[in-house]
């Protein structure tokens, strides 16, 4: 797997962790939320996550999300973190898995969606 390859996934684990009811809810308007429930049993049972990664992918832009789950990976700012300015902590994947970042908030979820476990503070 590229480098390249392995971004693109850490992007779309932590995109799908960070908005996975909005996920669901745009696939299940469409019609369709198998690629999102196939997905995360790839991603939880720690099974090779490209197929689903693209298969997901492709159903986000066919049910309406022009950039799809990977239109992050061309960005500059990481998704979660919107416009970028000093903090001093992050809260980031609890398994290392994913590229989601998130500023500590008392309204936003600090548990991964995925292991249903706590995002892992780091310093900046």
């Amino acid at each position: 797997m590229t480098a390249q390859e392995d971004a693109e996934i850490a992007v779309a684990i932590g995109r799908v962790c960070a908005e996975e009811p909005a996920i669901r809810a745009l696939l299940e308007e469409a019609g369709d939320a198998a690629p999102l429930d196939q997905f995360l049993a790839a991603a939880r049972g720690g099974q090779e996550l490209t197929a689903p990664v693209t298969t997901l992918h492709a159903a986000l832009q066919r049910s309406g999300d022009a950039l799809g789950l990977l239109g992050a990976v061309r960005t500059a700012t990481p998704w979660g973190l919107g416009q970028m300015r000093p903090v001093d902590v992050v809260l980031l994947c609890p398994r290392h898995r994913c590229s989601r970042t998130q500023v500590p908030s008392s309204d936003k979820s600090t548990r991964c969606t995925l292991f249903d476990e706590p995002l892992r503070p780091e310093r900046i």
